[in-house]
Parts: C-alpha cells; sequence; structure tokens
C-alpha cells in the first residue's frame, strides 16, 4: 500500500482519549487508530459528492443542517 504522511493538530482531550484506546489494546498504534476512524468517517459519508464537489458546505468547512455546523454563532 502507498502511504501519505499527514500532520495533524488534535485537540489534547481526543489525543489522549485515542492514545487511552491504543493502550487498552482496541488499535496497535496511534497510527492504526487514526487510519481506521478516517476509514469508517469516509465510509459514513459515501453520499458526499465524489470529486471536487462541496455541495452544501459552508465556509468554515461544515455542512449546513449537520451537528456542529452553527458551532459559536449566536
Amino acid at each position: 500500500m502507498n502511504n501519505t504522511r499527514i500532520e495533524a493538530k488534535l485537540p489534547a482531550e481526543l489525543a489522549a482519549q485515542a492514545r487511552a484506546f491504543v493502550a487498552e489494546g482496541w488499535a496497535t498504534d496511534f497510527n492504526d487508530l487514526l487510519v481506521e476512524a478516517l476509514r469508517r468517517f469516509l465510509e459514513s459519508h459515501e453520499t458526499l459528492p465524489k470529486a471536487g464537489g462541496r455541495a452544501g458546505v459552508d465556509g468554515d468547512g461544515l455542512s449546513a443542517g449537520k451537528p456542529g455546523a452553527n458551532k459559536g454563532t449566536s
């Protein structure tokens, strides 16, 4: 498999939860946990446009009507 290296900033609490899952044996390492989480996220959102489409996505990258879409707004 051809791999691509990425870098991400995670909230400290989320990173701690992920490390706890690895320590409890739910994943072999942090990388495997992130790969599986991303794979599951993408599979659960397969109805989104595949190439170049951002229909229904507003400027902050969140889809209107989705949980958290209006986060931080009054």
